[in-house]
């Protein structure tokens, strides 16, 4: 120990109410990476956006690409377009290290990349074939694209009362949404309002209404205005 700021605690556990107990805190890293985007006037948290999925590496996958340990976290997919694609990423690659730093899961590897911040570039150390390799990956927020669109419903409708917003990285990330790109995404909902009384919930995804694909929000706010609040209620396929 240096005397050096180490994390911010934020809950303890604690038999006896009082100050012995497991505390809980946050890295100080990340409260630098908090504090930079206030600085920069963004209220919200936001990652960097790699456009690619991850998972961990176990014995068994490790022995059946030739790794020399089961570390880090192997790529299962990639985006098009994405900083992934665009640095050479590829599937089924696994990155062991980030900046020189050591990555033994999945969890640890997004935590390295958003404390290296926003507008940085991140040098992954990356494990092929047997072989080591570097990669730079710039760091950056997910695109918004295509435009989200926000869109109240309202009107006679069983939609009226819902906020929907088209899907994008930028969206998708915001609202956790994993592997889906179709459809348009409930991102609020007004209480005592017919979409509430249906049950609706944030993070819905409406792909569909009576058989027409719904691709944007102007889509749905057409079909909601078809389709009256009384009678049969229309055919949605909604993920959440």
């Amino acid at each position: 120990m240096n005397g050096e700021l180490i994390g911010i605690n934020t809950a303890i556990f604690s038999s006896g109410g009082g100050s012995n107990g497991v505390g809980f805190a946050i890295p100080a890293n990340m409260v630098k990476v908090f504090l930079a985007a206030a600085e920069n006037g963004d209220a919200s948290f936001q990652r960097p956006y790699v456009g690619a999925s991850f998972g961990p590496v176990s014995s068994d996958i490790a022995e059946a690409l030739g790794l020399k340990a089961a570390r880090g976290a192997i790529i299962s997919a990639i985006r098009p377009n994405s900083p992934a694609e665009k640095a050479g990423l590829e599937p089924g690659s696994v990155i062991i290290a980030v900046n020189d730093i050591p990555v033994e899961h999945p969890d640890a590897l997004l935590y390295r990349l958003t404390v290296a911040g926003i507008g940085n570039s991140a040098d992954l150390t990356v494990e092929r074939n047997g072989e080591i390799a570097h990669v730079a990956l710039p760091l950056q927020l997910a695109p918004e694209d295509p435009p989200r669109d926000t869109r109240v419903i309202d009107g006679a409708s069983p939609f009226s009362g819902l906020t929907v917003e088209n899907i994008s990285p930028r969206v998708s990330e915001e609202l956790r949404l994993s592997g889906i790109s179709d459809g348009v995404v409930v991102s609020d909902i007004e209480q005592g309002t017919p979409a509430a009384r249906i049950g609706f919930a944030k993070g819905d995804v409406i792909v569909s209404v009576n058989g027409e694909a719904i691709d944007t929000t102007r889509t749905l706010e057409g079909e909601a205005g078809h389709t009256p609040s009384s009678g049969a209620f229309p055919s949605i396929a909604a993920a959440g």
